[in-house]
């Protein structure tokens, strides 16, 4: 005959490790998920820094000769 208060702890411990499992699962996974958008709005925040110098740069340009021509 099974104990059942061993039936009890086994189903008790099979229902903790599953939960811990899952917690550190999710952990991990939402970890990974911030990190991501971290590193490419970082990668988008830079590539907007190099566009708006250019168009700076060119608009100085412009101004500039339009300034000499005077």
């Amino acid at each position: 005959m099974v104990n059942f208060t061993n039936t009890i702890s086994k189903a008790a411990d099979v229902a903790h490790r599953l939960t811990v499992l899952g917690l550190f699962g999710a952990t991990v996974y939402m970890t990974g998920g911030i990190t991501w958008m971290l590193y490419m709005n970082k990668q988008n925040r830079d590539i907007k820094r190099v566009e708006e110098q250019k168009l700076l740069k060119e608009a100085q340009e412009v101004l500039g000769s339009n300034s000499g021509s005077q």
